[in-house]
C-alpha cells in the first residue's frame, strides 16, 4: 500500500487526518501518567446488530490547547444488510455516532455521521473479509470522558451499541513531546473532512506511526526503535534522521512481515534532537489486525491444524523442535498451496482468518477459545452459513411445556451443500444437534 507523505510543512495548514484503514489496539504502560487510554467497557448484545470494532487516536489537534480524539469502527460486510441498487450492485447504509460524557455523566458533545457500502455481487454482500471503517474525530480539551459510539443499519433499524471510557494527553505544552505510538496499515495526511470512510480487502503492509512534536523545523530527529516479541527477542531494529517539520512531525516505520512472529509486540523508541531525548516503551497489539499476524505463535498454530492434518502430520510436527518445527509447518502449507505462483497462500490465509473469526465470535461460557468450540469447528470446516435462524421448535420433542423456554436453537443453512446444521445450546456451550446428518461434511476436507 502507497504511504502518501506529508509535503507541506506549514503545519497550520494542516487538518490532521490519520485515515485508518486498521488500527490496532494499543496497551499503554499505567506506570506512565502522562500517555492516553481507552478503555472498552464489556458489553452483551444480540447477535442480530451489527458487531463492530473499536479502536482510538489521541494527537495534538490544529487548535493547540484541544486535544484531537479520531474514533476509528471497523465492521466486515456481512454485519449489514444489503439491498439491490444500480448495475446490478447491492448498497448497504449505516448511521455512525458518539456521545461524548464527563465523569459524572453529563453530556459534553456527540457527533453523529451517515455512510453507504456497495457490493459488486451478493456474495460480497455476506463477506468476512471485506472490511469497512468508518471514522468519528472531535477536538476536545484534555481530561477523562466517557463515550457510547452506536452503528446503525439504516435498512434494518438494529444498532450495536460500545461504551468505555478515554483519557486525553494535553499537547498544548511548547515541549519536546512524541504522541503515542499506533499500528496502522494506511497514513495519509488530509483538509478534507469528508475522508476516512473506507472498504478494504485485507492488506499486508503495517507500520508503527507516531508525531514528534516542537522542534524546530529543518532540524534534525534522531530515531533509535527496537521491535520485542516475546520473551524481550528484538525481531526487528533501527535507526532513521529525519528532518522536523516543526509542530508537529509525522513519521512511520515499517515493520517487517517477517518480525510479525505473535500477536503482541512492544516498540522501544529513542527520540533525540540535539540535548533533549525522548524514552518510549508501548506495547503493539496486532491481534485485530488483517495486516498482522494470522497466528499468534507456532506451538499454537500447529495445534490448529486438527480440523486440516492427518494424525500422524500433526504427531510429526510436534515432536520436532527449533526450525525443524518452523520447515515442517511451512511445507505443510505449501503443499496445500491452490496457486503457488502468488506470494500468498490462499488456503492458509482463509484457515487462519476463521481460526482468527471463531475466537472473537464463538467464546464458550467456559472461556472456552471460540476455535474449539463446536460451532468454532463448523465455521472453520465449512466457512460463514447462508443463513442464519433461530428456532425454539427444534426443543419440542424434549421440552413439551414451552412455559420454560432454554435458549432457542441456532440453524445455519448452507444452500450448496444442501445442509443445515443444528445447535443447541448445552453446558455452557452450542453443541451440534443433529452430528450424524452432517458427519460426512464435518469429516471431509475443508470447504474453500
Amino acid at each position: 500500500m502507497k504511504i502518501q507523505k506529508f509535503k507541506n510543512k506549514t503545519v497550520s495548514a494542516l487538518l490532521l487526518v490519520v485515515s485508518l484503514t486498521t488500527v490496532l489496539s494499543i496497551n499503554l504502560f499505567a506506570q506512565d501518567a502522562n500517555r492516553s487510554s481507552f478503555e472498552l467497557h464489556p458489553s452483551e448484545q444480540p447477535e442480530d446488530v451489527p458487531y463492530f470494532g473499536v479502536d482510538f487516536v489521541n494527537v495534538a489537534a490544529e487548535e493547540q490547547k484541544l486535544s484531537r480524539l479520531i474514533f476509528k469502527l471497523s465492521f466486515a460486510n456481512d454485519e449489514l444488510q444489503f439491498i439491490r441498487a444500480k448495475k446490478k450492485t447491492f448498497r448497504a447504509d449505516y448511521e455512525a455516532s458518539v456521545i461524548i460524557l464527563d465523569t459524572s455523566k453529563t453530556e459534553i458533545d456527540r457527533i453523529k455521521k451517515t455512510g453507504f457500502i456497495i457490493a459488486q455481487n451478493f456474495d460480497e454482500t455476506k463477506s468476512l473479509h471485506i472490511k469497512n471503517s468508518t471514522e468519528l474525530r472531535i477536538a476536545l480539551e484534555p481530561a477523562v470522558y466517557n463515550f457510547r459510539i452506536e452503528l446503525k443499519d439504516k435498512e434494518t433499524q438494529r444498532s450495536g451499541i460500545r461504551e468505555g471510557a478515554v483519557t486525553l494527553r494535553d499537547f498544548s505544552k511548547n515541549e519536546f513531546m512524541i504522541s503515542d505510538v499506533f499500528a496502522v496499515d494506511s497514513v495519509s495526511a488530509t483538509t478534507n473532512e469528508s475522508a476516512g470512510d473506507k472498504s478494504i480487502k485485507p492488506q499486508t503492509e503495517l507500520y508503527a506511526y507516531f508525531e514528534v512534536y516542537n522542534v524546530p523545523e529543518s532540524d534534525s530527529i534522531d530515531i533509535v526503535y527496537h521491535l520485542l516479541a516475546a520473551g524481550d527477542k528484538v525481531v526487528q531494529q533501527g535507526e532513521q534522521r529525519v528532518k522536523s517539520d516543526g509542530r508537529v512531525t509525522r513519521h512511520y516505520i515499517r515493520l517487517e512481515k517477517f518480525a510479525l512472529v505473535s500477536t503482541e509486540h512492544r516498540i522501544k523508541l529513542v527520540i533525540k534532537c540535539k540535548d533533549k531525548s525522548l524514552e518510549v516503551e508501548q506495547e503493539l497489539d496486532l491481534s485485530d489486525s488483517d495486516a498482522g499476524p494470522i497466528y499468534a505463535n507456532l506451538d499454537e498454530a500447529i495445534e490448529q491444524l486438527v480440523y486440516v492434518a492427518k494424525d500422524d502430520e500433526l504427531k510429526k510436527m510436534k515432536s520436532l523442535e527449533g526450525e525443524q518445527k518452523g520447515e515442517a509447518f511451512e511445507e505443510f502449507w505449501k503443499s496445500r498451496d491452490p496457486d503457488p505462483e502468488t506470494s500468498m497462500n490462499e488456503y492458509r490465509e482463509e484457515y487462519y482468518y476463521r481460526i482468527k473469526f471463531a475466537n472473537k465470535r464463538f467464546v464458550a461460557e467456559s472461556n472456552k477459545q471460540g476455535w474449539k468450540t463446536e460451532m468454532g469447528m463448523v465455521y472453520i470446516k465449512l466457512g460463514p452459513p447462508d443463513y442464519v435462524a433461530t428456532s425454539y421448535n427444534q426443543y419440542r420433542t424434549r421440552y413439551q411445556d414451552m412455559s420454560f423456554r432454554p435458549k432457542a436453537a441456532i440453524v445455519w443453512t448452507y444452500y450448496a451443500l444442501r445442509r443445515e446444521v443444528i445447535f443447541r445450546y448445552q453446558i455452557s456451550e452450542y453443541r451440534i444437534a443433529n452430528y450424524p446428518e452432517i458427519f460426512d461434511i464435518l469429516n471431509g476436507e475443508m470447504l474453500f
